[in-house]
């Protein structure tokens, strides 16, 4: 196989500052080259093969991209938590900075796969027309149910992501640019979900210093693609003095329960918005000085559980809200999508939003909240 000097020489300095980064461009440009055809390519066109490119001396004075991005990865879980803290505190400060009310856009429970596009498509066509300078991250964006089992969970999980983490991976990377096309001046700051924790508590318990590897390359992963990531241990966020956000503590079946419970959490001194329990539900408790509120927002993913032959009551909807980043002032509202006549319905403000829905898309079965 023939190949440009210039483009074996561009994979060859690649390979030498980071071998995963010369993976994906010999993929790139050209999907069916084995890694012994590479190897035998490059000796062919340069005299020289990746593994020698590791011994030489010749350096690269300008470090590019890619060996910036390599030197990322050598970051620990610690060192990704407080850049993602700084990070976000320097968000707060610019929102804080905008001279008026802050939007937050609360989309929880996706658990991909088992995600319901159309409701998906719905969340975005609001976010378009809303245009948040928050978006919540992650809170139950995957389902990793599997890991919280043993031998079968294992197996469970192979079906559930065939290509393992490289798969969830991809999931976060189309949704990242599907939310930034719809909202592209939000930020995304990450609060895990039961689900999402499944991962670290199984890696962490069982996996030692792979656990470690693991994990800070998929958080990375994540990192690039614009989530703002704060630490495994955090599932709130203090948008503002008076709005916590959080994936949610309590999932029973009296919402209203799990909602004043949530905000007996905070002294009753601040509002929240939550998610976890799948059910749509806004409660006002009024205070001497202002009222608090506390909104759980409907899921994104399928409304039957995988173990269950009835349905749930589950319903699908977002929360979107109006905060004073810097004071106590909130105003959350629950935006409901409902089934009707084979269409997902939803109203913001004057006007509908309309998605088509399918069999296949509205009939997924979902894993447990």
């Amino acid at each position: 196989m023939t190949i440009h000097p210039e483009l074996a020489q561009r994979w060859f300095d690649t390979g030498r500052i980071s071998t995963r980064a010369f993976y994906e461009m010999v993929r790139d440009d050209y999907p069916a080259l084995t890694w012994s055809k590479t190897v035998h390519t490059l000796r062919e066109t340069l005299g020289m093969d990746i593994r020698e490119a590791k011994r030489t001396d010749t350096a690269i004075v300008e470090p590019d991209d890619i060996t910036i991005k390599r030197q990322e990865k050598r970051q620990t879980l610690e060192d990704l938590e407080i850049a993602g803290r700084v990070k976000w505190n320097k968000e707060r400060e610019r929102i804080a900075g905008l001279g008026r009310w802050a939007r937050l856009l609360y989309i929880s429970d996706q658990h991909r796969p088992y995600h319901v596009p159309e409701a998906i498509d719905l969340a975005l066509q609001i976010a378009q027309d809303f245009k948040p300078d928050v978006i919540s991250g992650m809170s139950d964006f995957f389902d990793f149910a599997p890991f919280r089992r043993t031998a079968e969970g294992n197996a469970l999980f192979s079906e559930l992501w065939p290509d393992g983490l490289e798969d969830a991976i991809k999931e976060h990377g189309s949704w990242m640019k599907d939310v930034q096309s719809a909202a592209s001046k939000a930020v995304h700051p990450s609060i895990l979900g039961n689900h999402d924790n499944w991962l670290w508590q199984f890696l962490q318990s069982k996996g030692g210093a792979t656990a470690d590897y693991t994990l800070r390359n998929f958080v990375t992963d994540l990192a690039d693609q614009g989530l703002i990531w704060m630490g495994s241990e955090l599932d709130e966020i203090e948008l503002s003095p008076g709005l916590m956000m959080l994936h949610g503590k309590y999932a029973t079946l009296n919402v209203h329960t799990s909602l004043m419970n949530t905000l007996r959490l905070y002294g009753y001194q601040a509002s929240a918005v939550i998610g976890h329990g799948h059910r749509e539900e806004t409660v006002v408790h009024k205070g001497k000085n202002y009222n608090i509120t506390a909104a759980m927002s409907g899921c994104t993913c399928s409304l039957k559980a995988h173990y269950s032959r009835h349905r749930t009551t589950w319903t699908h909807g977002i929360v979107i809200g109006f905060y004073d980043p810097n004071g106590f002032g909130v105003q959350l509202y629950n935006v409901s999508f409902q089934k009707i006549a084979g269409m997902l319905v939803a109203h913001y403000g004057d006007k509908e939003y309309r998605e088509n829905l399918t069999s296949s898309g509205y009939g997924a079965l979902a894993l447990a909240a």
